[in-house]
C-alpha cells in the first residue's frame, strides 16, 4: 500500500502543470529530474527520449533527454560535444568515467550541460539562461543537475 501511494504521488507530480514544482520520469530511459514551478513543462519529444521545460519569457530553457552511446563516444569525446556552443573554453568542467559536466558563458547566456554515462545509456541535462539573470538560475540549475538521476 505505502509503495502505491508513492507511486501515485510521482505519477502526479510528473503531470505537474505551469506554476507547479514537479518531478520528470522517461519511461524510455528510466531516468528522473525534478524541475522547479520557473520551468514550464513541454509535451514530451515524439520519441520518447526526453522534454524541454522553458520559463514563462521563454528566456530560459531546459532540455533533459536519454540516448544510447551508439558512436561508443569516450566521457572526453562526449565533453568536447558538449562544449561545441562555447566560444573558447568552458568555465567549468569535470570529465570523470560516469559524468561529464560543463559551463561556459556564450553570447551573454550560460550554458550548463550535465551527462550521466550508466554503461551504453546517457542522461543529460542541459539549461541555457541570460547571463544577467545568472543570480536567479545559477541556484535552479544547481538543484536540478543534483536531481538529475541516471537511467537503466
Amino acid at each position: 500500500m505505502k509503495g502505491r501511494i508513492i507511486a501515485m504521488a510521482l505519477v502526479a507530480a510528473a503531470l505537474a502543470g505551469p506554476g507547479e514544482a514537479g518531478v520528470y520520469l522517461n519511461a524510455r530511459f528510466g531516468y528522473g529530474v525534478d524541475y522547479p514551478p520557473q520551468l514550464i513543462p513541454q509535451p514530451e519529444s515524439e520519441n520518447g527520449d526526453g522534454r524541454a521545460f522553458r520559463s514563462a519569457d521563454g528566456r530560459t530553457e531546459a532540455l533533459v533527454w536519454g540516448g544510447y552511446n551508439a558512436l561508443d563516444q569516450t566521457p572526453q569525446e562526449l565533453a568536447r560535444e558538449a562544449e561545441q556552443d562555447c566560444a573558447g573554453s568552458p568555465a567549468y568542467e569535470r570529465v570523470t568515467a560516469t559524468l561529464v559536466a560543463m559551463s561556459c558563458v556564450s553570447g551573454g547566456r550560460i550554458i550548463y550541460q550535465k551527462t550521466l554515462i550508466h554503461g551504453d545509456v546517457l542522461t543529460s541535462l542541459r539549461i541555457t539562461y541570460p547571463a544577467a539573470e545568472r543570480a536567479r538560475w545559477d541556484p535552479i540549475a544547481a538543484r536540478m543537475s543534483t536531481a538529475l538521476r541516471r537511467g537503466r
